[in-house]
Parts: structure tokens; sequence; C-alpha cells
């Protein structure tokens, strides 16, 4: 139903190569990205960056994401 009313599509090839190469690693390189994903800080906040870009400000991506 949300695929006949345009909510979801199906997955493209590259998505599809992506999910099997996930689907091959080893559950314990499956555990480290989780972790670090979980981990993962990012600055600003999205709240705060919605408040900036009202006021007119745009970051540079590298503004975004602070790698840990």
């Amino acid at each position: 139903m949300l695929l006949a009313k345009g909510f979801i599509r199906l997955p493209v090839p590259a998505e599809l190569s992506l999910a099997a190469e996930w689907k091959a690693l080893p559950e314990a390189e499956k555990e480290v990205t989780r972790k670090q994903l979980r981990e993962l800080k990012l600055t600003p906040l999205l709240s705060e960056i919605i408040h900036k870009m009202r006021d007119g400000w745009y970051p540079d991506k590298s503004e975004w994401v602070q790698e840990p």
C-alpha cells in the first residue's frame, strides 16, 4: 500500500549492493560500526541548525559532523 501510494520506493541496484555487502560482513565488524554510529556526536544539534538556517546561515558541510 505504501509503495502504491508513492510513500516508499523499491531499492535501487546501488542500495541492494550495499545491503549485500553489509550482510556479508562478520558480526563483530558490524557491531564495531553500530558502536561508532551510536557514539557519533552531531554538532551543532539539528535544532540549532534549523534556527540558524532560518536566520540565513548555511554551513559548510564540514561544520555539521565532528569526528570523535
